[in-house]
């Protein structure tokens, strides 16, 4: 028998707690990277002090972003809409 994956787009995905706190939570590191986007420079981000400003984890940052181009990129987007 085979396996169905379906993928997941988080536009379709119910508003469980769960996935309400992940929005949430992204928004707050998207948030924070913008604040520190606008005082230093693209340049400047570090992912821990990302982590520091958002008052979450290192980890935490790094199971929403891997790099920081991953960060400007979900700025760019955030700040176009």
């Amino acid at each position: 028998m085979a396996k169905h994956h379906r993928k997941t787009n988080p536009e379709s995905e119910p508003l469980t707690r769960g996935f309400k706190k992940k929005a949430r939570t992204r928004q707050t590191l998207v948030d924070a990277a913008i604040r520190i986007y606008a005082e230093k420079g693209v340049g400047a981000l570090l992912l821990n002090e990302l982590a520091e400003r958002a008052g979450v984890s290192n980890g935490t940052v790094y199971n929403y972003f891997k790099t920081r181009e991953e960060v400007l990129q979900a700025v760019g987007i955030e700040l176009a809409n």
